[in-house]
Parts: C-alpha cells; sequence; structure tokens
C-alpha cells in the first residue's frame, strides 16, 4: 500500500508462535507498523522517535495517570520521562555496540550460535537482553538506537548496505530497562536480489511469489518499522512484566481468555 498511496500505517493485534516465557514477551501483543515511501533508515529514526516522544510528552503532561503513579508506585516516574524528552536518542552502529561490550567486558551471549562462540562474533550473533540492558542503564544512560546488523542474523528483505555487502540498513530502538522497543529497516526493492537472499536464507521461495510479485509489477524505495505498545506502556508506568500492563495475557501454555 506505501508504494501506492504514500505513507501508512497500522495498529493491530500481531501473533508470534514463540516459546518465550519472559517478562517481556507474548503470544499476542500489540503493535503499531508503520511503512513511508521514499525514505532511508534515518527517516524512519526520526519519525519513531518522535512519535515515542509524543507518546510519553501525552503521558506526561496531559494525564493524571502518570501523576497517580509517580505517588503511589515509583517517584522517580517523571524524571524517567523528562529525561526522555530532553535529548536525542544516541545512533550507534552494531559493530560499535560490540565492540563497547567487548571492551567493558559486559558481553552475557544467550543467543545461540553455530560455534556455540560466547565472544559474539559480529558477523553471528544479535545482542542479548543483557546486551542491551548494559547499553542503555548503565553506559549510555540513554535510549540507543543500533543500526546496521550483520545480514547473516536479519530478514532476508532487509536492504543491503552498499558500502558494507555484509551489513543490512536496519535499526531497533533500545529502551532502558525494556530491551528492543522498536524496530524496522529500509526494504528490498530489487527482485533479483531479494530471490537471492531468499535462497541464502534455506527458504522456501515458492512460498514468497506473493510478496515477490509486489517487487515485479512496480515498486520504489521505502522503509518501515514497528513499535511494541505493549512495551511502551511497560516503560510509561514502570510496571517491568508485560503480562501487567495487558488486561488478557496470551503466552505460551498460559491462556487466560
Amino acid at each position: 500500500m506505501c508504494c501506492c498511496i504514500g505513507n501508512v500505517f497500522t495498529l493491530n493485534q500481531c501473533f508470534r508462535a514463540e516459546n518465550s516465557n519472559t517478562t517481556r514477551h507474548l503470544s499476542e501483543f500489540l503493535m503499531l507498523e508503520v511503512e513511508l515511501a521514499f525514505s532511508n533508515i534515518y527517516d524512519i529514526i526520526n519519525v519513531a522517535e518522535e512519535y515515542i516522544k509524543e507518546i510519553i510528552s501525552f503521558a506526561l503532561y496531559e494525564s493524571e495517570d502518570i501523576n497517580f503513579l509517580n505517588s503511589f508506585h515509583d517517584k522517580n516516574i517523571k524524571h524517567k520521562l523528562e529525561n526522555i524528552l530532553n535529548k536525542k536518542f544516541i545512533i550507534i552502529n552494531y559493530e560499535e555496540a560490540i565492540n563497547i561490550l567487548k571492551k567493558k567486558k559486559k558481553i552475557h551471549n544467550t543467543t545461540p550460535t553455530p560455534t556455540n562462540d560466547i565472544s559474539l562474533d559480529i558477523h553471528i550473533n544479535d545482542i542479548s537482553f543483557e546486551n542491551q540492558k548494559f547499553l542503555t542503564d548503565s553506559y549510555f544512560k540513554s535510549p540507543v538506537v543500533i543500526i546496521n546488523y550483520p545480514k547473516q542474523i536479519k530478514p532476508f528483505y532487509m536492504k543491503v548496505n552498499e558500502n558494507d555487502k555484509n551489513t543490512v540498513a536496519c535499526m531497533d530502538i533500545i529502551f532502558p530497562s525494556i530491551g528492543e522497543l522498536a524496530g524496522g529497516s529500509e526494504r528490498e526493492i530489487n527482485l533479483t536480489t531479494l530471490k537471492k537472499q531468499i535462497k541464502e536464507k534455506n527458504l522456501n521461495i515458492s512460498l514468497y511469489k506473493p510478496y515477490l510479485d509486489l517487487r515485479k509489477y512496480g515498486n520504489i524505495p521505502h522503509a518501515g518499522f514497528g513499535i511494541g505498545i505493549d512495551r511502551l506502556i511497560m516503560f510509561l508506568s514502570s510496571i517491568y512484566n508485560i503480562r501487567d500492563v495487558v488486561p488478557f495475557p496470551r503466552a505460551s501454555n498460559s491462556l487466560f481468555m
């Protein structure tokens, strides 16, 4: 739709059949998805940051809920939210993030790798929640946007960087205490490249025919991102279990309604 009518968004329930039993994961969660025409990674970072700050500003200055929570739940909420509004999100490359973690000897590898290498080879591993928390809570003391991940650990539809064929033009917005709040990328629009990347991921290319046809019959450069609304509410309320901010949480082996 973005290629036809321009910038679009949707706010819907998402479902993931992942067996992730953590305080940050649900099998069903609310996600805002945004797609921007003729945009790049920095455009979507700016829009995502603007949206997040607008929500925080509304909660802080136009709602009594934060006053209540600040009085009876966490007396630091107002100060925490004001700090977010008062400075730009920090943007760093994936490789830079890994180098910081190695230098500070804060590597906590919870992501399995083919070699089980706990050194976090920058061409193999994602960044674990423990590593994310160190970057946001201890090192930068700020939300961090990590860009240009290795293409091996990202989906096939992300655009490969022209100046580094081993990385893709993507971003994750990491928030203190929460971890990943948003993620997005530039989209690959070259049909030949898409087919190649699908094969490199050992995926069944026939299952992606409708997706590939969208690229075959007309396309434009575009980029998009998604924001986990339930995780944003966690940060706003200083309630750090996602099941406590959703009326009827649906998780693995746990269905309340």
